[in-house]
């Protein structure tokens, strides 16, 4: 189930195999010229991306569903770094005033079997400190977008 976001003339692509394999699958972030088409592949070896948002300063944010985390991507460089863990099977990431927010689902069947910490919640995420802060209790989230302070979640 790929996500995608444009940000700098490119759409971003979380690509993964597929929901619901055992191990997760092995995906990657694309990287999509919107004026040529070309595709170039920013970021290899993420395990299960399904979610996907940039900041406009050459940095992607990406969910990865079965880790329980959101990773920094460097569209120049690849490199990842960890910006959140210990997450209950992130759905959606959206970037609003400053602060990184998901939606977390473990309700899901591709939740089963671990330990989870939460219910569904929109959760905040201090991108300089990485403190984790409830938003809002949710049924059952599924995708996420930020506009003018507000989030808008699917459920």
């Amino acid at each position: 189930m790929p996500n995608a976001f444009a940000a700098l003339g490119a759409l971003c692509v979380a690509e993964n195999g597929g929901r619901g394999e055992q191990p997760p699958p092995v995906g990657r972030l694309v990287q999509v010229a919107l004026s040529s088409g070309a595709r170039r592949t920013a970021a290899a070896g993420l395990q299960d991306p399904v979610w996907v948002t940039a900041d406009g300063q050459g940095s992607a944010y990406v969910g990865l569903f079965h880790r329980g985390e959101v990773v920094r991507v460097d569209l120049a460089s690849g490199s990842t770094a960890a910006v959140a863990s210990g997450l209950s099977c992130p759905e959606g990431v959206a970037l609003s005033g400053g602060a990184l927010y998901t939606v977390e689902n473990p309700v899901g069947d591709e939740c089963r079997g671990r330990e989870l910490k939460r219910e569904a919640q929109l959760t905040r995420i201090d991108l300089g400190s990485g403190a984790q802060t409830k938003v809002a209790s949710l049924l059952s989230p599924h995708g996420l977008a930020a506009a003018r302070g507000d989030c808008f979640v699917c459920e």
